[in-house]
């Protein structure tokens, strides 16, 4: 429900859904697909062009759907626009800041927001691409920088990523900076604007 009335507040995103599903329809790209479906997977295409803090599970829970085959269909949209790193992260501030509100207070959320900053251009200057569950990595990477008692299992809890997801991806983040996670423990935020 959230998802819907914050799609019916942006006159813009109804129109773009309206013209696309028109669009996608005449070239028959739906075929066999449920109407839930091909709402959840119109849906989520629109929301990651616009780069709009939304899972794949949450829409899929908003239109009681199944993840693989609306993924799948959000796919074969993309491929039909011509527009495949549509699903990749660029921005991945508003997704890292959406889990940080989940687990800390505004200081953390900004700190949060900050390192998902750093690591944008950080990736785009080495050719690298954040994965989906680089923002619950951020979080962890800031409670161990800032020394906060947040374990991996309430990270997990909050952003739906297993502990084990959380704990691989922070390690290939930390990796692209040579350190591990012992190098950085009680460092502070700053110590990042510093050093790295």
């Amino acid at each position: 429900k959230i998802l819907l009335s914050s799609l019916s507040s942006s006159s813009a995103l109804r129109e773009r859904v309206e013209t696309l599903y028109r669009e996608l329809y005449r070239k028959h790209v739906f075929t066999t697909s449920t109407l839930e479906d091909r709402s959840a997977a119109l849906v989520y295409y629109i929301l990651r062009e616009c780069n709009l803090p939304y899972t794949l599970e949450e829409v899929c829970r908003e239109y009681d759907c199944i993840s693989k085959r609306v993924f799948k269909l959000s796919k074969k949209i993309a491929l039909e626009m011509n527009n495949t790193t549509v699903f990749l992260m660029n921005d991945s501030r508003p997704f890292a800041e959406k889990y940080a509100s989940r687990i800390g207070n505004p200081s953390f959320v900004s700190k949060v927001g900050r390192l998902a900053v750093h690591y944008d251009v950080l990736v785009e200057n080495i050719e690298e691409n954040l994965r989906p569950s680089s923002p619950a990595a951020f979080c962890y990477i800031v409670s161990l920088l800032e020394n906060n008692n947040i374990s991996q299992k309430s990270l997990s809890d909050k952003t739906g990523f297993s502990t084990r997801t959380i704990y691989r991806e922070t390690e290939r983040l930390l990796k692209l900076k040579n350190t591990n996670k012992n190098k950085i423990i009680g460092k502070g935020i700053e110590w990042i604007e510093i050093y790295w």
